[in-house]
């Protein structure tokens, strides 16, 4: 530990989950001012106000996403894992930033288990819910280290509520049973999914957790735990275009989902979130760059959203970025995106990479300009098989979303 005048001193990490509709204030402990932190938050961030980095809860409601819970077990940091698809093992080096210490087990908690219970539930569409995950938490010498990864573990069944419009028919998520098929989780609603209003829904998740990758690692280093620094963590979740599905169509994608009798779906993603550590007195802004792709071959017609998240006071500033297909006027369904694990800068142009070191974009400029022009290549799944294309990308916007 470092000691400065014989006095014990500790850091700390704040946790706070920011959705970036309403920036929530950061928390700190009061028992030692003085002390190093690191606040960390989750924002939902569905096209913050550029001019202010806030977003009205009303505004978010365009996404059709009304509620989105999940019963969250535990925050970490993470030094090094191994990775399996959206899951991992092998975990070194971790530090808890948030823990339900009373949570039930995982193993048996189920869908009847989540429809008789409100605790424990964090809303991500809800500012005052997001609120209590806030947490303070001390550092010692025991903790300096590179850190590469956030981890987040939830209990499997989840509750939403939305509606999207598809084909010119509105869908809307009811309730239904839940059961197990070829690995993956289907609700079945014995309620027409075009009957309004919508309902609040279990649905299952086949998976509980995943890891967000720190693009620049968080190094907490001993001059760190002497000097007292403050640090703050974010992990931005943008709920716009997070809930999609089809109507009258047969869709046999093996995914979580909720159906019902007459070919109408929801399509259950996992959430995904994009990892900033910073110093405190930093800026994070985000900039939004959006594309079409269009592969006849294959029958994919989707739009795309690629998040980066950089700080301002420092020139190697990309921290974190997130990918997300989301469906446009064809109405299709869009294919599966890959999750970005690092990014190569050769002389500004960037290329995007997964863990398995598949440029998910490359050849890619950021732009100075909202509404400016560019070209890369980007990849994307057809079937089981990843496939490249060049597409025109438009810088959409850049706003403010923590300090």
């Amino acid at each position: 530990m470092g000691f400065i005048m014989k006095r014990k001193l500790f850091s700390k990490i704040i946790l706070i989950l920011f959705v970036s509709y309403s920036l929530l204030a950061t928390a700190c402990s009061d028992d030692d001012s003085s002390s190093a932190s690191i606040t960390l938050s989750v924002s939902s961030d569905s096209i913050t106000m550029h001019k202010t980095g806030v977003r009205a809860a009303s505004d978010i409601t365009a996404t059709g996403l009304e509620s989105l819970q999940y019963y969250i077990r535990d925050i970490k940091l993470c030094q090094d894992l191994t990775i399996d698809g959206t899951g991992y093992s092998n975990t070194s080096g971790l530090y808890s930033l948030f823990s339900k210490t009373d949570a039930p087990d995982y193993n048996t908690f189920g869908a009847v288990d989540a429809r008789s219970t409100t605790d424990g539930y964090i809303d991500f569409m809800d500012s005052t819910s997001l609120g209590s995950l806030t947490n303070t938490v001390n550092l010692d010498a025991t903790n300096i280290g590179s850190y590469n990864y956030a981890l987040t573990d939830w209990l499997q069944p989840i509750k939403v509520k939305g509606s999207i419009a598809v084909d010119g028919t509105t869908i809307y998520t009811h309730d239904g049973t839940v059961a197990l098929s070829s690995s993956y989780y289907t609700t079945t609603s014995s309620t027409a999914l075009t009957t309004s209003p919508s309902e609040l829904a279990i649905a299952q998740l086949n998976n509980g957790g995943t890891w967000f990758r720190l693009l620049k690692p968080l190094e907490i280093t001993q001059d760190d735990i002497d000097n007292n620094t403050q640090f703050k963590m974010l992990l931005v979740f943008n709920p716009d275009g997070f809930l999609f599905g089809w109507n009258n169509n047969d869709y046999t994608g093996t995914n979580n989902k909720i159906i019902d009798s007459n070919n109408n779906g929801f399509y259950i993603a996992f959430l995904d979130a994009s990892p900033i550590a910073y110093r405190d007195g930093q800026t994070v802004y985000c900039e939004s760059y959006t594309y079409t792709v269009v592969d006849a071959g294959n029958s994919l017609n989707f739009n795309a959203r690629l998040e980066i998240y950089y700080v301002n006071e420092d020139s190697d500033n990309i921290y974190a970025a997130t990918i997300r297909h989301l469906v446009n006027s064809s109405n299709t369904v869009p294919a599966s995106s890959l999750k970005i694990f690092t990014v190569e800068d050769s002389s500004s142009i960037l290329t995007f990479k997964a863990s398995d070191d598949t440029a998910i974009v490359d050849n890619f400029t950021r732009l100075e300009i909202v509404s400016q022009t560019g070209t890369a290549v980007v990849a994307y799944y057809a079937g089981s098989t990843v496939t490249t294309k060049s597409v025109t990308y438009t810088f959409s916007s850049r706003y403010m979303v923590g300090n």
